[in-house]
């Protein structure tokens, strides 16, 4: 019978593609929060990796991403043994304004008093994505309005003023 690799900790690929179900893996990511469940899935028929182990918010039931193919064997030989595996965001990178595309780490272990502690988010990535809170339009430095007016009087004015010109 196969046993849990003693690595914990695992980067997940593919976070910038889009689910079966449309969702947007980066979208999902953006709502994410370091300790936040996750859920392995193997994905014997996965046409890139017979050993393919898929990661599954566990609230919102949306992928966020494949655990890398160099660390799937073990994982999955565990998996089909019917070895219980538990986890849990462990890091979510990116998200800066100079690199916007989230990247995650999973801790995964058999029993949740073997987590380790999360990486909390950088204050960078709180300001720039998360939260319903952070996102926040851009100011914009002129209106249209004023511009798109601005335009109308001066081409109405040329109107005018080619009419009554005698």
């Amino acid at each position: 019978m196969s046993k849990l690799p003693r690595k914990q900790i695992f980067d997940l690929v593919g976070e910038n593609q889009l689910n079966s179900d449309g969702s947007y893996r980066q979208k999902i990511l953006q709502r994410c929060l370091p300790g936040a469940r996750v859920e392995i899935f193997r994905e014997p028929e996965n046409q890139y990796d017979k050993d393919a182990i898929y990661v599954v918010l566990s609230e919102a039931k949306q992928g966020i991403g494949y655990i890398a193919r160099a660390d799937t064997a073990l994982l999955a030989a565990a998996l089909d043994a019917g070895i219980s595996i538990k986890g849990r965001i462990h890091e979510l990178t990116g998200g800066l304004e100079d690199y916007e595309n989230f990247g995650c780490r999973i801790c995964i272990v058999a029993s949740d008093k073997d987590f380790r502690n999360v990486l909390p988010l950088k204050p960078e990535q709180i300001h720039y994505e998360h939260a319903p809170r952070w996102r926040e339009p851009k100011v914009k430095s002129h209106t249209p309005k004023a511009s798109t007016q601005k335009a109308k009087s001066g081409l109405l004015s040329a109107i005018f003023s080619g009419l009554f010109k005698k």
